[in-house]
């Protein structure tokens, strides 16, 4: 019974190994490649050779400077919608659950690991308070007064600081993607993290269903690290 016992936990050990193999490839081979700009952090692994641990401008989001859902807790699953602007992939709205059908848009999936919460009710009424400042001086310029520099400056003024408490509002995300580690020949970690070294850069593969692999690993826009398929 022992014996019987032990095959079965070795052929679901062996199944679910291959499952998790099989998926990744699904990934890296029917994905649409993006490229996203990274900084790696944190030292290498003590178990598993070395490591890069990544941290990508998708990793940090704003609730107020992203199109979608606003509420979000520590576990929640998050679909983050990405646009290609310039040489990188950028967040540019992010929802609690798939906006459309899978395939309709570049989507990528993730889970929120930190939220920190923004100004809040307080940024609100001082918002609609610096918006009434504005709407009376701009009635005031209306009447012509003979030096209408000062009132245009300061409404500038007062336009400036509503953008930047607007960023504050918002709660700030922490997204992990399940490509953070990336695992590089021993001896290499410590200077991919290097960041003095140049810039790293990740190309990886998000498939239609949102799951991320990575493809290639650039620094200095030259490939150092690239991953094969069976």
């Amino acid at each position: 019974m022992i014996a019987v016992r032990i095959a079965i936990v070795l052929v679901v050990q062996t199944a679910l190994l291959a499952g998790m193999i099989g998926i990744k490839q699904y990934t890296l081979s029917t994905g649409i490649p993006v490229l996203l700009e990274t900084r790696p952090v944190d030292p290498r692994s003590l178990l598993r050779g070395d490591y890069a641990r990544l941290h990508y401008a998708i990793s940090t989001l704003s609730t107020a400077q992203l199109e979608g859902d606003d509420h979000y807790r520590i576990g929640d699953e998050i679909f983050v919608t990405l646009q290609q602007q310039g040489r990188y992939w950028q967040a540019v709205a992010i929802h609690r659950y798939r906006p459309g059908p899978p395939g309709a848009q570049l989507v990528i999936r993730g889970k929120v690991v930190k939220v920190q919460e923004g100004a809040g009710e307080r940024a609100a009424q001082w918002q609609q308070e610096r918006r009434e400042e504005i709407v009376a001086l701009e009635e005031e310029l209306q009447g012509a007064p003979a030096d209408p520099q000062p009132l245009q400056e300061e409404i500038a003024l007062l336009r400036r600081q509503l953008t930047e408490v607007e960023e504050l509002r918002g709660a700030q995300l922490d997204v992990h993607y399940l490509i953070e580690d990336y695992f590089v020949p021993e001896g290499e970690g410590r200077a991919l993290e290097d960041t003095a070294a140049g810039q790293v850069d990740i190309l990886v593969a998000v498939d239609k269903y949102g799951r991320a692999g990575i493809l290639a690993v650039f620094v200095n826009g030259e490939k150092r690290y690239a991953e094969t398929l069976f």
